[in-house]
């Protein structure tokens, strides 16, 4: 049996974001909710120096394809729960 890596990657917009402690403010609930509900590795990937977007990155590991889809989409749909627009969704598996 061989495992599967997967990887969500959603670019996010934090409208009215005055500065980097405000924005990690709003993210710090989205990563530890995120984290802690699904039981991933999550993280801050990109736009780490801009006050009003981020990159979030999650990567799971599982044994088959469609279980990683399921948990990917489901992560996806929990991120639109918090203080942030979603622009951008990209998966990949492995």
């Amino acid at each position: 049996m061989s495992a599967r890596v997967g990887v969500l990657t959603v670019g996010l917009s934090l409208p009215g974001c005055r500065s980097l402690k405000e924005k990690r403010s709003r993210l710090r609930p989205l990563l530890d909710g995120v984290r802690a509900r699904f039981r991933v590795s999550v993280a801050e990937t990109g736009r780490q120096n801009r006050r009003d977007g981020a990159i979030v990155s999650c990567a799971v590991v599982g044994s088959s394809r469609k279980v990683i889809d399921g948990l990917l989409q489901a992560l996806s749909r929990a991120m639109e729960q918090y203080d942030v627009v979603i622009e951008t969704i990209e998966t990949e598996v492995w």
